[in-house]
C-alpha cells in the first residue's frame, strides 16, 4: 500500500481536504489517536527504537475484517487483477502524498504529527475539510495505523496497492525479523483476510478538480507504473464512473488500436505544424502516441500467446501498476522480478491517450526508493512529468540511501500547471521537520 510497510509495503497513500474551516476537535477520542498514543508509549527515545509492541492476532484480524467490509473491492478475483479509481476534489484541496514506508512506523507517526502542526488534521487525526491523504520490522503496526486512519476518515484517505501487497511476496520476504507477521502468515483465516484487504486497494488513482465547463486535468498516483494495454478513458471520460476493473486479459484495447491505425508517420510533423485547431492538433498527438504505445506493447513478452498464458497465471496484483520502473530509455520484457521500464517520453505518450475529454498531466510514484524527478522533451524544452518518491528513511533503508524522509503537501487547481507543492523533509534520527515554501508541481528543485 502506498504508504507501505517494510515487507507489506503500505505503498502510496494520500490525504485530501478542501478549503474551509473546521472545528478544532471532536467529542470522542478517535481510534487513530488511541493507536498513536499506544505506539508512542513504546518509543525508546534514547535508543531511537520501539520496544516490544503487544500484538494480538485475533484482534488484528477482526480490525482487518472491519476494514474490508467498509471498503469492499469492486473487482472480481476470478477475472480481474484489481481496479483503478478516480477522485474529483473540491477547488483548492490539499493533498498529502507519501510513498514506500516499508514498515517505517516512526516515519509515519512523524508524518501524522507534522500534519497536526500544519492544521491538516486535528488532534484526533481527523482530516480537515478538503484534505486528502494519498499514498519494516513494524509492518503490521503500520498497516493497522493506516487502515484505522482510513476508517476514521473514509472519504479523505486513499491507500494504493503496491508490489508487496501480495501473499506470495510476503511469504518469501518477511524473514525472521517480523515475528508478528510470521504469526499471521501461518494462520489461514488471517491470510485470507489480509488477501481480502490487499484486493480492496486500488492499483492506481487519478485525482483532479473539475472546472465549471465540466473538464478536468488529472494527476495520476501509482506505486510502479501502469499497464500499456489498459485504456482508462471509460473511467476518466465518464462523469458517473469512479472505478474501472482491470481484466486479466492483456490485449491492447480497441480504442488504442483505432487511434494508432489513424497515425501517418510520413506527414505527421507537417500536420502538427499546420494544424491550428487545438482539438484537432491534440487528436494528432493522440494518434502518434497510440502508435508508439502499440509498438511498445508488441515488444512486450505478453503480446504473444505463451506470454499471455504466463501473465494470466500470475498472482493477482503482479502487474506493471505494482512493478513497473522508470528509466531514461524504455526496455520491454521483464527486468528480473520487475516489469518493464518506460522512458518519460513514453510515459507522456500513455498519458496522452488516457482520455479524450479530459487530460492526465502528471504522475506520482514510488517503488524505486530514491527521490527523482523525470522530464520529457516538450516543445519549449525539458518538462518534469514524473516524480518518484523515496522510501521511509527511519527504518532499514536508512543505511542504504543518503536522502531525507520526503513527502509532499499539494494544493490543487483547475489546471495541473497551477498546482502547488510544499516538501516535507526530515532526516533520519531527527525530530525536526522542514516544510518548504510553495513551488510549482513541476519544479524539480524540491
Amino acid at each position: 500500500m502506498n504508504p507501505i510497510s517494510y515487507y507489506t509495503k503500505n505503498n502510496l497513500s494520500t490525504i485530501h481536504s478542501s478549503a474551509g474551516n473546521h472545528s478544532s476537535s471532536t467529542a470522542e477520542t478517535s481510534e487513530t489517536r488511541k493507536l498513536v498514543t499506544a505506539y508512542d508509549a513504546h518509543w525508546d527515545a534514547e535508543d531511537k527504537q520501539y520496544l516490544a509492541i503487544p500484538f494480538n492476532l485475533n484482534s488484528f484480524e477482526k480490525k482487518l475484517q472491519h476494514y474490508t467490509r467498509a471498503f469492499p473491492s469492486p473487482a472480481k478475483r476470478t477475472t480481474d487483477y484489481g481496479f483503478i479509481q478516480k477522485i474529483d476534489v473540491a477547488a483548492g484541496s490539499t493533498l498529502f502524498v507519501r510513498a514506500d514506508l516499508h514498515g517505517d512506523l516512526r516515519s509515519l507517526l512523524m508524518n501524522l504529527k507534522t500534519l497536526q502542526e500544519q492544521g491538516v488534521v486535528d488532534e484526533n487525526f481527523k482530516c480537515q475539510p478538503g484534505v486528502h491523504l494519498i499514498g519494516g520490522s513494524h509492518s503490521l503496526e503500520v498497516l493497522e495505523l493506516l487502515t484505522t486512519l482510513h476508517l476514521d476518515n473514509p472519504d479523505q484517505v486513499t491507500l494504493i496497492r503496491g508490489n508487496h501487497e501480495n501473499l506470495e511476496i510476503n511469504d518469501n520476504l518477511v524473514g525472521f525479523h517480523d515475528t508478528n507477521f510470521q504469526q499471521l502468515l501461518f494462520c489461514q483465516s488471517a491470510r485470507e483476510t489480509l488477501e481480502d484487504l490487499y484486493h480492496s486497494l486500488p492499483l492506481t488513482v487519478y485525482v483532479g478538480q473539475t472546472t465549471s465547463e465540466g473538464k478536468c486535468e488529472y494527476v495520476q498516483f501509482t506505486h510502479g507504473m501502469f499497464e500499456l494495454y489498459i485504456d482508462p478513458s471509460p473511467l476518466l471520460d465518464s462523469p458517473e464512473a469512479t472505478t474501472l476493473n482491470i481484466l486479466k486479459s492483456p490485449s491492447l484495447k480497441y480504442r488504442i488500436k483505432l487511434l494508432a491505425a489513424q497515425h501517418s508517420s510520413d506527414d505527421y510533423p507537417a500536420k502538427i505544424a499546420n494544424e491550428k485547431d487545438k482539438t484537432a492538433r491534440y487528436q494528432l498527438k493522440q494518434q502518434a502516441s497510440a502508435h508508439r504505445i502499440m509498438c511498445l506493447h508488441e515488444k512486450s513478452p505478453y503480446h504473444k500467446r505463451e506470454g499471455r498464458q504466463t501473465y494470466n497465471n500470475k498472482e493477482p496484483g503482479l502487474t506493471a501498476y505494482n512493478w513497473g520502473d522508470m528509466g531514461e530509455e524504455s526496455q520491454m520484457g521483464e527486468l528480473g522480478a520487475r516489469k518493464w521500464r518506460l522512458s518519460p517520453d513514453d510515459v507522456k505518450c500513455y498519458l496522452n491517450i488516457s482520455s479524450d475529454e479530459n487530460r492526465v498531466k502528471f504522475l506520482f510514484r514510488g517503488h524505486e526508493h530514491f527521490m527523482q524527478h523525470h522530464s520529457y522533451l516538450g516543445k519549449t524544452g525539458a518538462k518534469t512529468l514524473v516524480s518518484t518518491m523515496p522510501v521511509g528513511m527511519e527504518g532499514a533503508y536508512k543505511d542504504y540511501f543518503d536522502q531525507p524522509d520526503t513527502a509532499y503537501i499539494l494544493t490543487t487547481a483547475p489546471k495541473v500547471s497551477e498546482w502547488k507543492k510544499r516538501a516535507y523533509v526530515r532526516y533520519a534520527g531527527e525530530d525536526r521537520v522542514e516544510i518548504s515554501s510553495s513551488h510549482s508541481l513541476r519544479d524539480c528543485k524540491i
